[in-house]
Order: structure tokens, then C-alpha cells, then sequence
């Protein structure tokens, strides 16, 4: 037996057998295969697209490997067979690839042996993956656990030998293909769940020592599953990840975080830590916690940006609203934003529809009434007259005096 961690070695004047020619490319053969589940995931590589054209399904060139390390190369566009709904019985078929070798480039005339041997007399071995469509089986869903692998076989150790024997084989799924519906028309195709390779490592390090990602915790101490870490000036905070998915579950943002889209947040809530006032110099449109650690005080600001000089106050704002379905000058129902409440930068708030006080309505002591616009000292004056007009209507309700008419 071929020990594949041994190398040949040569000396001048050596007599060469056939074995040593065996073991030197053995060596290589494993120690690349070795790799490619040591350091890697199985999987596809690049290509091997499934794609219908012409009422048939073609299969691109690619490079995949499978579980045991093997390269499977298609360097040509393969087409699937038309037959292959009849000849399964089955309106969906998985598609697979699997390791293969056959020999070929028969010896010269000759160069052939002297023994006769012939059968096994050929100058290369062609590794040729060969394609195995079979129908869907329910209770093998696990593309990383395929049909007919041995238990023993799905995570194959880098430390043994990888066998170079077909019979041992361990397909990679390519995706599931559908038979047209009409005659003639297109089959259909599904790519999803398609196995990738990946790669085995604690870190990846930017050539330039800048950035690095840490896949995994460091140590028992360590509270990082994966962090991301950039090179700063400070070397404290470059110390810090600036993004961190934590054993407990939880993830952390570090520094500034510009979203260039929308923040959906599903059975959680944002929580603002407390923090110090920003920066004049600062960009405003922000949500922020303030603490005063003076004063004992905390503030969550929704904070707009003001008007600039010489600039219409007022433009800028901030508003609350709703969606609500109205009626357009056509008659068609439509669905439009409509403001609640709005905050202008001036100060201006707009109350838009009917305003419910629970509780009281208090004028700082600084301001008094004097700070009141026309419409709000009306607002108030109305106010105050209806409420004695209803008292006095109460009054007479529930009091008759000796000169008021009686009541029937």
C-alpha cells in the first residue's frame, strides 16, 4: 500500500520502478485532495449551472469537489438527457455529479508491455464526473448528506486517504429539474440548495495588516462568534470590533453605521444607550439619547437640521403621520400619507385634526399669555366663554330661582 505522506527520494544512479512513479504522484494526488477538505468545505466551486434553452436542460462548465477532496471538472456544456422524465417515471428529477475515472490514450505500438497484460496498459487516467439524474426522495433533504454516503463518509477526516475508487462516491447536488408542462415548452428549473465550498479558518487578514474578520471565539474568555476589526490610530479601539455577532446571541455596531436602506427590526425594539450631546460640527436628522450626569437628566431627541441663513423658516420639519385610504377627483380609491402632528424648525407645531388633552395645558412661567399667537389667545378666550355659558345653562338646570319662570 501506497503510504501517501512519504515522498520519493532521489540519489544519482537510482533505479526507478514503476511504484516509485505511482508513489510520487500519489503524494501529490492526497496532498492536494487533503487540502481541499482540510482547508475547505466541499462543494461547487464555479459554474455548473442548470439552463433550459430549446426545450432541454444544459449543464455549464464548472469545477466542484466533493466530500472525499476530488475535483469534479466539466470543462464542456453538457445536455442532459430528454429521455430521462420518461425513463425514471417522474415529473421532477434531482440532478447530481459524481466522481469518475476511465482509462484512455492507449499505449503506442510498441510500447506496450511485454507481458500481454493489455487491459490495464493505457498511458493516462481520465477523470471524467459523470451526471446521475434520480427522482426526489423525501427523506434525503440534506444536500450535504446525500443518498447512499455512508455515515461514516459525510464528514470524511483530511487525515485519511481519499479514494480514488468511483465506487466510493459522494455526489454534490446541482439542483432539480421539471418537465415542461406544454409540449415543447421550456423545463423548468430549480437551483436552490445547491452546496458551495467554503473555507476552514479562525480569521482573514488583509494583506495590508488593516482589516481582519475573527470566524470564531479566541478563547473561553473570548464573548465573539464573529467580529470584524479594523486598524485605527488608537490602538485601544482598534483592539475593538467594529462589528461583533457575540455567543450570547447578541450583535454590536461600533463607531458611526450608514444604512443604504431600510432598517426592519421584527420581535425586537431599537434601544438608544445613553450618551453625550453631539458635536455642532456634527450632521443633525438624528434619534439620540442625552444623559446630563449634572443635572441627572435624559432626553431622547428626534432632531432636525435648521434653517440656513437667509433661508424661509419653517421648512425643515419634523411629522408624524399615518396612511389612510381617500378618494381622488376621479372617484379611485387611493392610499396617501396624512401628517398628525408636524414640528417646524421655527418652532411651529401643527396639530392636524382634533387635539385630546388628558390633563392640563400649562403656559411656561417665563412666557405667560403675552407668548401666545391670535389663534391660540381666541383658542382660550372661546373657550373661556363657552364654559361659563354651559355653567350657566347648568345652573339654570338644577336651580330656580323666585323669580324664573316655573318649569312645567
Amino acid at each position: 500500500m501506497t503510504d501517501t505522506t512519504a515522498r520519493v527520494h532521489y540519489f544519482d544512479d537510482q533505479f526507478l520502478r514503476t511504484q516509485d512513479f505511482v508513489d510520487e504522484q500519489a503524494y501529490h494526488v492526497a496532498a492536494r485532495r487533503r487540502h481541499n477538505v482540510a482547508h475547505h468545505t466541499w462543494g461547487i466551486v464555479v459554474g455548473l449551472e442548470l439552463v433550459p434553452e430549446d426545450g432541454a436542460v444544459f449543464l455549464q462548465p464548472g469545477v466542484a469537489v466533493d466530500g472525499f477532496g476530488r475535483e469534479l471538472v466539466v470543462s464542456s456544456r453538457r445536455r442532459l438527457p430528454g429521455d430521462a422524465f420518461s425513463e425514471k417515471g417522474s415529473d421532477e428529477l434531482e440532478v447530481w455529479l459524481e466522481y469518475d475515472r476511465a482509462g484512455g490514450e492507449a499505449a503506442p505500438a510498441g510500447y506496450a508491455g511485454c507481458d500481454g497484460a493489455g487491459a490495464d496498459e493505457f498511458y493516462r487516467w481520465r477523470e471524467e464526473p459523470r451526471l446521475r439524474l434520480r427522482v426526489p426522495d423525501p427523506g434525503f433533504l440534506n444536500r450535504r448528506r446525500p443518498e447512499g454516503v455512508s455515515p461514516g463518509d459525510v464528514s470524511f477526516p483530511a487525515y485519511l486517504d481519499s479514494p480514488d475508487d468511483p465506487a466510493r462516491f459522494f455526489p454534490v447536488y446541482l439542483g432539480t429539474v421539471t418537465r415542461a408542462v406544454e409540449e415543447g415548452g421550456a423545463p423548468g428549473v430549480d437551483l436552490g440548495g445547491r452546496p458551495y465550498a467554503g473555507l476552514v479558518g479562525e480569521g482573514i487578514a488583509a494583506p495590508s495588516g488593516r482589516a481582519a474578520v475573527q470566524i470564531g471565539t479566541q478563547d473561553d474568555n473570548d464573548p465573539n462568534r464573529v467580529a470584524v476589526y479594523v486598524a485605527l490610530a488608537d490602538p485601544v479601539e482598534a483592539a475593538r470590533p467594529r462589528i461583533a455577532f457575540r455567543t450570547d446571541g447578541t450583535a454590536e455596531l461600533r463607531g458611526d453605521t450608514t444604512i443604504a436602506g431600510n432598517l426592519a427590526i421584527h420581535g425586537g425594539a431599537a434601544e438608544f444607550q445613553p450618551g453625550d450631546e453631539r458635536d455642532p460640527g456634527d450632521p443633525p436628522w438624528r434619534v439620540y439619547h442625552v444623559e446630563d450626569a449634572v443635572k441627572d437628566t435624559h432626553e431622547l431627541r428626534i432632531e432636525m437640521a435648521g434653517a440656513a441663513v437667509g433661508a424661509t423658516p419653517g421648512l425643515h420639519q419634523v411629522v408624524i403621520g399615518s396612511w389612510r385610504k381617500a378618494v381622488d377627483a376621479t372617484g379611485a380609491e387611493t392610499e396617501k400619507f396624512h401628517p398628525c402632528l408636524t414640528i417646524a424648525d421655527d418652532g411651529t407645531v401643527t396639530v392636524h385634526g382634533n387635539l385630546v388633552v388628558a390633563g392640563s395645558v400649562v403656559a411656561d412661567a417665563g412666557e405667560a399669555a403675552a407668548g401666545l399667537t391670535r389663534e391660540a389667545e381666541s383658542f382660550v378666550r372661546g373657550g373661556f366663554l363657552t364654559g361659563i355659558g354651559g355653567a350657566s345653562q347648568l345652573l339654570d338646570d338644577v336651580y330656580t330661582g323666585p323669580f324664573a319662570p316655573k318649569r312645567p
